[in-house]
């Protein structure tokens, strides 16, 4: 090998030490390896290994071989990492999930609006629950799952299995309140039609029975079509109960007058 050649096998050497030194020590947060990075430097010096020919045997399968061990030992670590990260995840989407289940059988069961907002107030309280970290949870929860190195974030799979589990109990909070507005609307309109009757026969009770009417939408929530239609009704029966009222009035008065 000529002096040419050995000192270029030497600046080769150096180079690839180098860079293999800083593949080891570098790619870091104060806390993690930054996997990415790690990787694509790797490729890198892979190629280097490629484009260094004057390397003799010896040296290149010396420095091949901490370069793969290096590579190696990283790489058990990175799934080792992504295997803990997949469990810790499971643990808090198992929590999620059954939160989940309860908010959809609020809403499948009620019977009231008052379930229906308690099953909204826990669909929101679930969506603060599936950010990173353990904000929502217990305080407990958050002590015990940080001391076991559980940091609370949720992979990209179990995640998007939540949000679809979150928007069927959201459709199903949707449809039970479509269900009771027909219910009250059925409801109302039953009332609403026997005010109309009163006010043809007893204008008196039919306004009394109209304002205790009044009462009724207030605890009976209907879509705003059907709250409308209902209006309408116990404006008309308001209207002929009070204009049979003036009528039986002046009857009264008329005859009254004439004795």
């Amino acid at each position: 090998m000529s002096i040419a050649q050995s000192a270029n096998s030497q600046e080769q050497i150096r180079q690839l030490e180098s860079e293999i030194e800083a593949l080891r020590n570098g790619h870091r947060t104060m806390h993690s390896r930054k996997y990415a990075e790690f990787f694509a430097h790797a490729k890198e010096i892979g190629q280097l290994f490629k484009e260094s020919h004057s390397i003799s045997h010896g040296e290149r399968e010396r420095l091949w071989g901490q370069f793969r061990a290096l590579c190696d030992c990283v790489k058990e670590e990175a799934d080792r990492e992504r295997e803990s990260r997949a469990n810790n995840s499971r643990v808090k989407k198992s929590v999620i999930e059954g939160d989940i289940r309860e908010a959809y059988d609020w809403a499948k069961g009620a019977k009231h609006v008052q379930d229906l907002r308690e099953a909204e107030s826990r669909l929101a309280a679930i969506t603060e629950k599936m950010k990173d970290g353990w904000g929502g949870f217990t305080g407990a929860t958050d002590l015990f799952e940080s001391m076991a190195g559980n940091d609370g974030r949720l992979t990209k799979e179990d995640r998007d299995f939540l949000w679809e589990k979150w928007r069927e109990a959201k459709a199903a909070v949707r449809e039970r309140r479509e269900w009771l507005s027909e219910l009250h609307f059925d409801h109302m309109r039953d009332v609403a039609g026997n005010c109309l009757s009163l006010a043809h026969g007893d204008p008196h009770a039919a306004m009394e029975r109209i304002k205790r009417a009044n009462v009724e939408m207030k605890q009976n929530p209907m879509n705003s079509e059907q709250y409308s239609a209902i209006r309408k009704m116990l404006d008309e029966a308001w209207e002929a109960a009070t204009k049979l009222a003036s009528e039986k009035q002046d009857e009264w008065r008329e005859r009254t007058e004439n004795h």
